[in-house]
């Protein structure tokens, strides 16, 4: 794998871990929508993950992403 494909699958994880660590106290989805801090962090961190995801596939064009579509429109 390329050095830079190595880094968007890095970026991805890291946010991945940082998501959970925003929201594994929060309840529901009342808690998350009224917790603006939370909201705004893990909303910037999923679209973190998709410029990667769209760098990823534009270098590696053979990878198979499910719902890379979806997962880049966040």
């Amino acid at each position: 794998m390329p050095h830079d494909t190595n880094k968007y699958l890095e970026d991805i994880r890291l946010c991945i871990i940082k998501i959970e660590e925003f929201i594994s106290e929060i309840d529901n989805f009342e808690m998350y929508q009224n917790n603006l801090k939370t909201k705004l962090a893990v909303e910037r961190l999923l679209a973190i993950i998709g410029e990667a995801v769209s760098k990823l596939l534009k270098i590696s064009k053979d990878l198979n992403i499910s719902n890379k579509r979806e997962i880049i429109a966040m």
